[in-house]
């Protein structure tokens, strides 16, 4: 069986963009190597097509337990 990987970097670059465009809230947590939770952070990670569908901006928004809130952006290309 013959894969086109261009066909296929178009459709798992659709297939991302249909199902993953949005806001996406979660906890990102850690733990130690004993299994003991060390750490547990609010994140709301947010992910914007541009008009002609070839960039997504995406954001991690970040909520500590102190209250403290950050964001760190990144971009991805088609």
């Amino acid at each position: 069986m013959s894969i086109n990987l261009v066909e296929a970097q178009n459709q798992n670059w659709s297939n991302f963009c249909k199902y993953n465009v949005g806001d996406w809230h979660g906890n990102w947590t850690t733990f130690s190597s004993e299994g003991q939770l060390t750490n547990s952070i609010q994140c709301i990670r947010s992910f914007r097509l541009n008009e002609d569908g070839t960039e997504i901006q995406h954001h991690n928004h970040y909520t500590y337990e102190d209250g403290k809130n950050d964001t760190s952006p990144f971009t991805l290309i088609f």
